[in-house]
């Protein structure tokens, strides 16, 4: 926020601390190396005495401290932005939910909702504290490090790097994509079981009064029996999932090993450089074995701020909310929580029937279906335009029809479920 400069420069400190900690990280496997290759020869100079040898020993230990302090530094810098931000935007959900119309609160799925506005909310923080301080250093990281390798050790330990990391990169946003149609399974089984549980607890007379536990039993197994099935899959992929990964990244270190043994025995490479390469591949390592994990996540988090700030939102008929530059002033509008549009025009305060019949529009204004025309000219089909609260069926009503006597009117729902590839 523009007046909160004390969480300005909480970020900013806490950048200078990734930056730091990512100094530190990359010099410790150097200092490493340099103390093995002083314990190489202990017998004269300097080395007699373990002078060199103990200070690089006791310099790497410092220096794994100090990249472990600033990674922690950085996260308690951080915290306190990324909580504002939960509490401001949560605060901004409930305040919204207050001011909505009571159709959409008699129409709630309360279970649904609350998980929604709390996985949104998580979601959030998840972005802002793994993007900016983790994924994206992780990546400057490589390339850091394989400028290091090029320059101590020759191309192709800088190539074998990059394609062992392109290589297991591309293996686990391929595996996490497919893994990604388990997990929404498992939330939208986790959905169901939260709104059927909430609401039949919420309408517990209800259930009483039509003696109607049983069936609410059985559609709540339904929906823990499609979870469990889900999360089995889940897990059975992500094992999958991490055999596929050590094999790729142990693959590129043996390669590089084997390669640094010969450069040892050629003497290009002495033994400090043979201890520096095995702990640069592991350093990277580390922070990829969560890639997967990371990538689902960030998916889900977006995926989970969309659900938020759009299940818990609803607009109603004076379309203030929206931007209508694209409309005349003719046109009238319904739009409801799934940003489903139902259009239809407007002439001197009347409805047109056959000239300008209803239709059913989706976000970017895509028509779906054709035209629903009335019965007849004059009938007023149209005058009133409701849609469910998925998005799925539209009902059209059409108060002057005298299809069965004068002026008695009718209604007709649509169910778009042919065009949407739903039941």
């Amino acid at each position: 926020p523009k007046k909160r400069k004390d969480l300005r420069i909480r970020v900013s400190f806490a950048v200078v601390a990734l930056v730091l900690a990512k100094i530190a990280s990359v010099s410790t496997p150097l200092v490493l190396g340099g103390a093995v290759n002083s314990l190489t020869e202990l017998s004269s100079g300097v080395n007699l005495f373990m002078l060199v040898p103990i200070a690089l020993i006791v310099g790497y230990g410092v220096t794994t401290i100090i990249a472990f302090t600033f990674v922690q530094v950085r996260d308690a810098l951080f915290s306190k932005v990324s909580q504002h931000s939960i509490r401001q935007i949560s605060l901004n959900m409930f305040k919204h939910l207050h001011a909505l119309s009571l159709q959409f609160h008699l129409d709630r799925q309360t279970g649904a909702l609350a998980k929604y506005i709390d996985r949104g909310t998580k979601g959030i923080d998840f972005l802002l504290r793994y993007v900016l301080f983790n994924v994206l250093p992780t990546f400057f990281e490589i390339f850091l490090v394989s400028g290091i390798l090029f320059y101590l050790y020759g191309p192709w330990y800088a190539i074998i790097t990059l394609t062992t990391i392109s290589l297991y990169s591309y293996l686990t946003f391929q595996i996490t994509e497919w893994r990604n149609e388990f997990r929404k399974r498992m939330n939208q089984a986790d959905n169901d079981i939260s709104t059927k549980m909430i609401d039949s607890l919420l309408n517990y007379e209800t259930v009483k009064y039509f003696n109607n536990e049983k069936f609410e039993f059985n559609r709540l197994d339904e929906s823990l029996e499609n979870y469990e099935l889900a999360a089995n899959q889940s897990r059975h992929s992500l094992s999958l999932l991490n055999v596929a990964q050590t094999f790729i990244i142990m693959l590129g270190i043996t390669i590089m090993l084997v390669m640094s043994a010969y450069g040892i025995k050629s003497g290009d490479i002495d033994v400090g450089g043979f201890v520096v390469i095995n702990a640069y591949m592991f350093q990277l390592y580390q922070p990829l074995n969560w890639l997967g994990s990371v990538y689902r996540e960030i998916r889900q988090a977006l995926t989970d701020m969309e659900n938020m700030f759009w299940k818990a939102n609803s607009f109603d008929a004076d379309i203030t909310s929206w931007d209508t530059s694209s409309l005349s002033n003719s046109e009238d509008m319904f739009v409801d929580a799934f940003a489903w549009l139902a259009k239809f025009e407007r002439k001197d305060g009347d409805v047109l029937t056959r000239n300008g019949p209803p239709s059913v529009w989706h976000w970017t204004w895509t028509q779906v279906g054709d035209d629903i025309d009335g019965d007849a000219s004059g009938d007023y089909s149209g005058y009133s335009v409701s849609m469910s609260s998925d998005g799925t069926r539209v009902a059209i009503g059409a108060y002057s029809n005298d299809g069965t006597g004068s002026y008695s009117g009718h209604t007709r729902v649509y169910s778009l479920g042919a065009f949407l590839g739903t039941p």
